[in-house]
């Protein structure tokens, strides 16, 4: 079954050169929307188009021309059911990759397909890089100057770097930066495994969840300051047409995009989120890696 029409023929769209090569991707990300959309029916899990995906959805009803893959957002308490749950239900050669069952430390999921390539750690075998869908978590972020809401916000950014670059942090603490936590508990953590440190981050966040008005993928927050929306839009969603498909997004998709984009309406070319990877949607990883790779 194919479901971009016309996969054969190159195209031009929005004075981009589609070619069939990319439709083939575009084709290989919807038969994994289609996998995790049945996932997430049986598991009664709701999710909304997100990033490039939502706006590709609302200004080319598919694909951003020059885009190659398919983001979505859950709420915190849907995201973490599918990971705990995803592996017993899905079948090769569909698979989830967490930080709990891959070298590489998230804070989201993938949605991946073991007979495809999306090469993005030539050097790391130990890491699935099948084609892929990411999934992230939506969490509660501050909204207000509460103390509490604050100290949670503290502790959940400085749980996600002892999770990913604790070095760096106890590097800023003997420079002078004050914890948020004790630092004897701090370097306990850092004692940890991998992990375990990241389910202090992840326990958080679940415990939080609700907490507040605004939600926000927790990175983005922390890295971008943008995109945080009222939790009242997850509520009302429509679908919408994406390619041959019908798309889940939230009904007041312009407060969202504005978020993340500012002025989205006006198409602006740009790269990839994924420029440089390796894609085929024919090619399994490993054999890639194996028989590619010098």
């Amino acid at each position: 079954m194919s479901y971009i029409r016309d996969l054969s023929h190159d195209e031009i769209r929005s004075g981009f050169l589609v070619t069939t090569d990319r439709k083939k991707v575009w084709d290989k990300e919807l038969e994994l929307h289609a996998c995790l959309d049945a996932l997430c029916q049986s598991l009664h899990i709701r999710y909304y188009a997100a990033y490039g995906t939502l706006l590709g959805a609302v200004r080319h009803q598919g694909f951003i021309p020059w885009d190659d893959d398919i983001d979505v957002f859950m709420t915190r308490p849907d995201y973490d059911k599918l990971c705990a749950q995803a592996g017993s239900l899905l079948h090769p050669p569909y698979q989830m990759r967490t930080s709990y069952n891959s070298a590489f430390t998230a804070d989201f999921a993938k949605l991946l397909d073991d007979t495809t390539s999306a090469i993005e750690f030539p050097d790391r075998p130990d890491i699935p890089q099948g084609m892929f869908i990411d999934i992230f978590p939506l969490d509660s972020v501050p909204d207000s100057d509460d103390p509490q809401q604050l100290m949670t916000w503290h502790l959940e950014q400085e749980l996600w770097l002892l999770s990913t670059n604790p070095a760096n942090l106890l590097d800023a603490c003997a420079k002078g930066y004050e914890l948020h936590m004790p630092l004897a508990t701090a370097r306990e953590i850092v004692a940890m495994p991998k992990a375990e440190r990241f389910h202090l981050f992840e326990q958080i966040a679940a415990d939080s969840w609700g907490k507040s008005t605004r939600v926000n993928n927790l990175v983005e927050e922390m890295c971008s300051h943008k995109g945080a929306f009222s939790r009242t839009l997850l509520a009302d969603t429509t679908t919408i047409p994406f390619e041959t498909i019908q798309l889940t997004i939230m009904t007041d998709y312009d407060t969202v995009l504005t978020s993340y984009y500012d002025d989205w309406h006006q198409p602006v070319r740009g790269g990839s989120a994924h420029e440089g990877i390796v894609l085929s949607p024919d090619i399994p990883w490993r054999t890639y890696l194996q028989e590619i790779q010098p």
